[in-house]
């Protein structure tokens, strides 16, 4: 089942990019501004189908394929710097995979609409770059302070 969204609709869906996200990772920083983008240009799509039904199934393979490279980066990061709860923020991405898989099962049974989609996509991106990454962002910036050499993968703190 597919809702219509017209464009000043699809408009009022777009997400935007705040600084108080931003970790002070570039590579990451930059990883959650590209999934803005990737949210936006799916909203942009389906304003500019209007009655033409979306096609979501590769939008979530996309969206997965974002946060395996995404999720590793991460990882990766907080490895280097010791993170405190990297099996917890792991689990939180686990989660994450379990949820756009029952995604996509719902797609396939035609049992979510397109509007709780959007929602499950945002709202989930939302509140893990906002609140669950902050820790790793303040750990970060503290691991800077006693490793003047720089950063994990020549990036630089702030």
């Amino acid at each position: 089942m597919q809702d219509k969204k017209s464009p000043q609709e699809a408009a009022k869906s777009l997400l935007v990019f705040e600084n108080d996200m931003l970790l002070g990772i570039p590579a990451i920083d930059d990883q959650h501004k590209e999934f803005y983008l990737i949210y936006n240009t799916l909203i942009g799509n389906i304003a500019k189908r209007g009655d033409t039904p979306v096609d979501l199934g590769p939008v979530i393979h996309d969206i997965y394929n974002y946060y395996i490279n995404h999720f590793q980066l991460e990882e990766l990061v907080m490895r280097h710097v010791g993170y405190p709860f990297l099996r917890e923020h792991k689990k939180a991405h686990r989660d994450i995979f379990a949820r756009l898989d029952e995604l996509s099962i719902r797609l396939a049974e035609r049992s979510i609409t397109l509007d709780e989609v959007l929602l499950e996509l945002r709202t989930t991106a939302s509140s893990h770059f906002r609140e669950i990454d902050r820790g790793i962002g303040i750990h970060y910036r503290i691991w800077l302070r006693s490793h003047p050499e720089g950063a994990p993968m020549g990036h630089s703190g702030g």
